[in-house]
């Protein structure tokens, strides 16, 4: 059709008009943080001036996390610590029960921390893309407003300010690495940031995607002492969405690969070859689209294949030097690693949601969604994009590594090896690393502080993983799934 046959977009029938501006605007990963009062001014105007603290209703919602660790039994001194002020109670948030106690504010004004968390101002935003039809004209405005766009996350202190939609976009929020310190879990229950989300927020959520919440994968081996407590902050997690359907667990975000040479080195990748230009890939930049990204095994070997100039980032989800993954392997062969695990893990959350629900007795505590879970890597499309193309240059080096491994082999067994006398020299290198191997080491490194120790043994160690991997560990080629 000649371009000047193409009818005005004004005068195509509506319905073809409404359907174009859905399909224009694509699901987005948008990530939320929060600009909350600072922490130290709250404690300290806290501490100083008789501040008369008021809890919010909606902190009912989060009782089942709070509840246990609210020490209730204080002796108390004065009316006020009653909430009584001239003869009068004040009015409670909710009406106390066993499921949601009473705060009491002395025991706030005894902890701060708990003050901060519960009481503290703040709002959240994100620098996620507006979808554009959402101010191109008033038509496509509303037709995105009628299909669900809308502005979304308000704190207990401020009101909405993000676009988001709430069956199509996924929610991605941050891990707190402070959060074992005093209260910062007290609300959400683990280390990821959603406390201040409004319940009515909580509740519509359908996708979630939970930064390093794949560090490492939950549920590996039986040695792993932490799998039942993270296996219970997502159980956590998902009480508080109870509606979700897909659970995305982060290994890397924009920062894990922003650390690599080719980005700190304000370099851009070129899918077509190995060459950079000059100009920065912006890594934290409004304008750029994150995407969802599957995991792949190959991701869990670039530390074996990359140069060392290069610094990758090892994947969270497999283990040190991919060493989970190699267990995995010997243990179950060719069963896709991600897979088997995210199956395990949803049936683990389902046993756990329902031994809770049972436990309840009085069924107070409803049922919630056990969703569809996958590993993803969290990225701006620049990286995605580099990341696919460093992918392809893994596989074929790794590739490249076995076939050399084979040719070593097949030599080996064609060429007999040179008669060994006692007076032969073997490199240490082919020594086994036995018990006298370790004796000798022990006894040349007696006194010294332990260093040399940790570092002979870690090279040890990194040296047989890369022997198993190049002689009989294997990935299957990537696919690049993009999810999101």
């Amino acid at each position: 059709m000649a371009a000047e046959t193409v009818p005005l977009f004004s005068s195509l029938p509506l319905e073809i008009r409404r359907k174009i501006y859905m399909l224009a605007t694509p699901p987005r990963t948008v990530h939320v943080q929060e600009v909350p009062e600072d922490q130290e001014a709250f404690e300290e105007k806290f501490q100083t001036m008789p501040v008369q603290l008021k809890l919010d209703p909606s902190l009912a919602y989060f009782a089942f996390n709070w509840s246990r660790r609210i020490h209730r039994n204080t002796a108390q001194k004065t009316l006020e610590s009653y909430g009584i002020t001239g003869g009068k109670v004040l009015h409670r948030p909710w009406e106390p029960s066993a499921a949601t106690p009473e705060i009491p504010l002395h025991w706030l004004a005894d902890n701060p921390n708990a003050a901060w968390e519960l009481v503290r101002e703040g709002y959240l935003y994100s620098k996620a893309p507006i979808p554009a039809l959402l101010h191109t004209c008033a038509e496509s405005r509303a037709e995105l407003m009628s299909r669900g766009y809308q502005l979304a996350f308000r704190t207990r202190s401020n009101g909405p300010r993000t676009w988001f939609n709430f069956e199509r976009d996924v929610l991605y929020v941050d891990r707190d690495d402070e959060h074992e310190e005093g209260y910062r879990s007290l609300l959400s229950g683990g280390p990821w940031e959603f406390g201040q989300l409004h319940p009515e927020d909580l509740q519509r959520v359908r996708k979630l995607a939970m930064n390093r919440s794949a560090f490492p994968f939950p549920i590996q081996s039986p040695a792993l002492e932490p799998a039942v407590t993270y296996t219970s902050q997502f159980s956590n997690a998902l009480r508080l969405f109870p509606s979700i359907k897909e659970l995305f667990l982060v290994d890397w975000s924009q920062k894990d690969v922003g650390s690599w040479s080719e980005f700190s080195a304000k370099e851009s990748p070129s899918p077509a070859g190995n060459k950079r230009s000059t100009e920065h890939v912006a890594v934290d930049t409004p304008r750029e689209f994150w995407r969802c990204v599957a995991i792949e095994e190959i991701d869990a070997l670039f530390w074996l294949i990359a140069p060392k100039e290069k610094d990758r980032t090892e994947s969270f989800s497999t283990g040190q030097n991919a060493q989970l993954l190699k267990a995995h392997k010997e243990q179950n062969g060719d069963i896709p690693y991600f897979q088997y695990y995210q199956l395990q893990l949803e049936q683990i959350l389902l046993e756990q949601r329902d031994s809770i629900v049972s436990d309840s007795n009085d069924g107070s505590v409803a049922p919630w969604e056990i969703p569809r879970i996958k590993a993803v890597h969290i990225l701006p499309s620049s990286m995605a994009t580099f990341l696919s193309h460093e992918r392809q240059i893994a596989c074929v080096e790794f590739s490249e590594m076995k076939r050399r491994q084979r040719e070593l082999s097949t030599l080996a067994s064609i060429i007999p090896p040179a008669t060994m006398t006692q007076d032969t020299v073997v490199p240490e290198s082919q020594l086994p690393f036995g018990q006298d191997d370790e004796d000798a080491f022990a006894e040349a490194h007696e006194g010294c502080c332990g260093q040399c120790a940790w570092g002979y043994y870690q090279d040890r160690f990194i040296e047989d993983q890369k022997k198993w991997w190049i002689e009989e560990g294997s990935v299957p080629a990537p696919v690049d799934e993009i999810i999101y």
